[in-house]
C-alpha cells in the first residue's frame, strides 16, 4: 500500500503470523471470528488511494498448520467482490531473502516469491510464484485457485502453506498493492 508521506509501500513482517486453531477461521465473508490479535495492518497504517473502493480498512492474517487466512476490510461498497474492476495484489516474501525473488523497485529490499490476486472484474483469485530470469522480470507461474469468500466490503483468503512452501511456524514479508 503506497504511503506517499514517506514514499514507498507500507509493509510488515511480523514476528510470526498469529497462530489459529485449525477450523477456528471460516472462509465465508465475514470477519467477526477473527481476533483483533490478527489486525496486520489499520486504517490508520494504510495511504488510501483512488479510487476510494479500491483502498482498505483493516488487513487480518493468521495462520494454522495448514494454511495462510488473510481477510481484507476494504473501503467502499464492492471492493471485497470478487467482481471489483481492480486487481488486488498481495506480495509474499516467503524465503526472507532479499536476493531471491520478485523486486519490483520500490521495495528494493525484498524479493517476493509469491503474488496473490484478486478482483480484475472477476478474473482473479489465485497464488502464483516467481519464475523471473532477474529481480525485474515480473514473470509468475500460476500455482492455482485459492479458497476465497467475499461480501460486498469484506474478501477472505485461505492459502495452502504448502503453496508457498511454509510450515506453520514461518514467517513471511506481506505487501499490499
Amino acid at each position: 500500500v503506497w504511503d506517499s508521506t514517506h514514499g514507498h509501500n507500507l509493509l510488515k513482517t511480523p514476528a510470526s503470523e498469529p497462530t489459529v486453531a485449525a477450523g477456528s477461521i471460516v472462509i465465508d465473508g465475514d470477519l467477526s471470528e477473527w481476533d483483533s490479535g490478527s489486525i496486520f495492518y489499520e486504517t490508520a497504517d494504510i495511504d488510501q488511494g483512488s479510487p476510494t473502493s479500491s483502498g482498505y480498512e483493516d488487513v487480518y492474517l493468521a495462520n494454522d498448520a495448514a494454511n495462510l487466512y488473510i481477510g481484507l476490510e476494504t473501503k467502499g461498497s464492492g471492493g471485497g467482490t470478487i467482481s471489483n474492476p481492480w486487481t488486488h495484489s498481495i506480495y509474499l516474501d516467503t524465503d526472507m531473502n532479499a536476493g531471491t525473488g520478485y523486486n519490483f523497485g520500490w521495495g528494493s529490499t525484498y524479493g517476493y516469491d509469491h503474488r496473490i490476486q484478486y478482483g480484475a472484474g472477476g478474473t482473479l483469485f489465485y497464488v502464483s510464484e516467481f519464475t523471473g530470469a532477474t529481480q525485474s522480470d515480473n514473470s509468475w507461474n500460476p500455482l492455482g485457485s485459492i479458497m476465497y469468500a467475499y461480501n460486498n466490503d469484506i474478501a477472505e483468503l485461505s492459502v495452502p502453506l504448502s503453496a508457498l512452501g511454509l510450515s506453520g511456524g514461518d514467517s513471511t514479508r506481506v505487501e499490499l498493492n
